[in-house]
């Protein structure tokens, strides 16, 4: 899938056209103008032009109406991957648990991104990203959030370093934590369904967390509890 992501100097809506058998392409109804050309395809890593996975390094290609600019060309390669497991407290596969990796811009201009996938029934998962520096988080319903390496705060996270080969090992162990739980009643003591009870870190600055609600009895999962 080759895709025009942005106009430098103009400002027509973003197109984009799937490649051929042979791997050719051609992107029509474009304005005269300064383009930014992007490649991508699942399994592989996504390119700018000229063979650069950054878009703010891409090299810009000018278009004018009538003709066309040819060559645009791109080489695309199997990208690294860090995988691991996400097990529970006793030792058992989380299936379908979230795990994000969060890339660490090395300059101000750098763009940050964000790649996620969620574990098979094994509690295994593998994420494919370009080469760079990575925090990593799992979580799942019903347990606490945690980053690499078993830390709970994204400052301190233990940084993941990808280069052209694949990292393994990246485990996570998540627990349940704390569960506040009580009853929400009418003054006569009729239970009120689908109320919502929040917690907080202190009472006047922090927001509350998700609850969960069912029939008149609610339970507040303290997921974020020190």
């Amino acid at each position: 899938w080759v895709t025009v992501v942005s106009p430098v100097n103009s400002k027509p809506p973003a197109n984009g056209v799937m490649t051929d058998s042979a791997g050719v392409y051609r992107i029509p109804g474009l304005n005269t103008g300064t383009y930014i050309v992007m490649a991508s395809k699942d399994g592989f890593a996504t390119q700018y032009f000229d063979q650069v996975s950054d878009p703010s390094l891409a090299t810009d290609v000018s278009v004018i109406d009538g003709q066309t600019t040819a060559a645009i060309d791109f080489a695309l390669s199997v990208p690294p991957s860090i995988s691991g497991t996400v097990k529970d407290g006793s030792g058992n596969p989380l299936a379908f648990a979230e795990v994000h990796a969060q890339s660490i811009p090395l300059t101000p201009t750098q763009p940050m991104y964000l790649f996620a996938t969620k574990t098979d029934v094994n509690g295994e998962y593998t994420i494919v990203a370009p080469p760079g520096t990575y925090i990593l988080q799992a979580m799942a319903q019903g347990y606490m959030p945690m980053w690499y390496d078993q830390i709970r705060q994204a400052d301190s996270a233990t940084r993941i370093v990808l280069g052209t080969a694949n990292v393994t090992g990246i485990d996570f162990t998540l627990n349940t934590g704390g569960i506040i739980s009580g009853t929400v009643r009418m003054t006569g003591g009729a239970a009120v369904r689908g109320a919502r009870v929040s917690i907080f870190f202190d009472k006047t600055t922090n927001p509350p967390f998700p609850n969960n609600t069912v029939n008149g009895v609610v339970k507040a999962m303290a997921d974020q509890l020190p």
